[in-house]
């Protein structure tokens, strides 16, 4: 039984020294740099509740960041396009757009934040759950 708790500990110590000021396995550490001030726990809600609710209703299914890898989600942001939208993608992190998008209750507690906070939080959650990362993120 120590052993195994001794085995786990270890185990445990490996994956908390792996993660402290590293690159995630499968990101170019460059890419990774470039967003990495980014909240990803703040992007994620941000994407589910706000990104994921508008694409499901226009394209019939969630753009998950496991869609991209990388290097594309990276060329999407350097782009700011937003596929066919007329809007750039930088408009949907606006305070124009979280006005007009009021009546969803995570717009509404994020209303304050500044847009390049979100923006980077949501950038960052996307690139580490890409296809090419340790640990893509798939919307259902």
């Amino acid at each position: 039984m120590i052993k195994a708790v001794t085995k786990l500990s270890l185990l445990s110590l490996a994956a908390l020294l792996a993660g402290c000021g590293g690159t995630p396995g499968g990101i170019d550490p460059q890419l990774y740099k470039k967003y990495q001030a980014g909240n990803e726990k703040l992007g994620q809600v941000y994407y589910e509740q706000v990104c994921s609710r508008c694409h499901k209703a226009e394209l019939g299914r969630a753009i998950s960041p496991a869609d991209k890898a990388s290097r594309e989600w990276d060329q999407l942001f350097g782009d700011d396009r937003h596929g066919q939208h007329p809007q750039p993608l930088s408009y949907f992190f606006s305070a124009a757009y979280r006005q007009q998008a009021s009546h969803i209750e995570v717009v509404q507690v994020y209303r304050d934040l500044p847009a390049e906070q979100l923006r980077l939080g949501l950038y960052k959650f996307a690139i580490l759950g890409a296809k090419d990362s340790d640990m893509p993120h798939a919307c259902k």
